[in-house]
């Protein structure tokens, strides 16, 4: 079946909790081929100027700026074999919204991780007192400057940190 006969199949679903989470699915299934595909093509670009092409040379014959291949001219994507080496794909997908039996364990992360055959695990980074910003102030209903306890993890995916939480109380 091809992507936009998916897409509509899903939107045609009547129950819109069964249709958020199908959808969510779709969308994560097609970011890894959107992020493979834009790898594929800054090493098409690096090729290109490898083999003598200048930067304006490749831009006239993509109709973009120069600017735009500079921008897609980096030795980050020459190798995509040592690319995978360095940092292997990762992909973490979350349900939304989050079933409750996942919601109520200990670590959503770490159980979300688990279902999806990955290795989680979080670190502490930070716990201590931090002056309240207005944003913050506003949320928790003190006053702005007030001390309040801030906590900072690392989550950390295949051994690939993904995310940086910051909770405030």
């Amino acid at each position: 079946m091809d992507t936009f006969a998916s897409l509509q199949q899903a939107a045609e679903i009547k129950d819109p909790i069964e249709r958020v989470k199908i959808l969510n699915n779709l969308m994560a299934e097609h970011q890894a081929v959107i992020n493979e595909a834009s790898r594929f093509k800054r090493q098409a670009v690096s090729e290109a100027k490898d083999s003598g092409m200048s930067i304006n040379e490749v831009a006239a014959s993509l109709g973009v700026t120069p600017g735009r291949v500079s921008q897609m001219n980096n030795d980050y994507a020459k190798s995509p074999e040592m690319e995978h080496r360095k940092h292997p794909s990762i992909i973490l997908q979350r349900a939304l919204p989050t079933e409750p039996k996942t919601r109520g364990s200990k670590s959503l992360f770490l159980t979300e991780c688990e279902k999806q055959g990955v290795k989680g695990d979080r670190k502490m980074l930070y716990v201590g007192l931090e002056e309240a910003s207005d944003q913050i102030a506003a949320t928790l209903n003190v006053e702005v400057g007030d001390e309040i306890v801030v906590r900072r993890k690392k989550m950390i995916a295949g051994k690939i940190p993904v995310r940086i939480a910051t909770s405030f109380f």
